[in-house]
């Protein structure tokens, strides 16, 4: 099960399409950058790409004590709902490899 990231709003788990940050705030708008160029970066990846991205983000939250295990906790409560019980184990056994 995958979602498309594009029009994710942020609010309620809602997807609202191409203005999905609404109006045109400069941080709302910066935040919709990001997303954007993120998507664009991932999105074409394979597994084994992602994998090998994900392990050097990793290495260098370690490095510069950016890596923070209660969000990463956070991001997997807010992403279980989302997920199938192989995806879910798949991301605990990722998560328990990061901290």
């Amino acid at each position: 099960m995958s979602r498309n990231i594009k029009g994710y709003n942020g609010n309620n788990n809602k997807f609202t399409g191409n203005n999905a940050m609404g109006g045109n705030g400069g941080a709302k708008k910066e935040v919709e950058n990001k997303v954007n160029n993120n998507y664009n970066k991932y999105n074409n990846m394979n597994q084994n790409q992602l994998m090998n991205e994900l392990q050097r983000e990793v290495m260098n939250g370690k490095m510069t004590g950016d890596l923070n295990p209660q969000v990463l906790e956070g991001f997997y409560d807010q992403m279980a709902e989302n997920m199938t019980g192989d995806q879910l184990s798949r991301l605990r056994a990722l998560i328990n490899g990061i901290k």
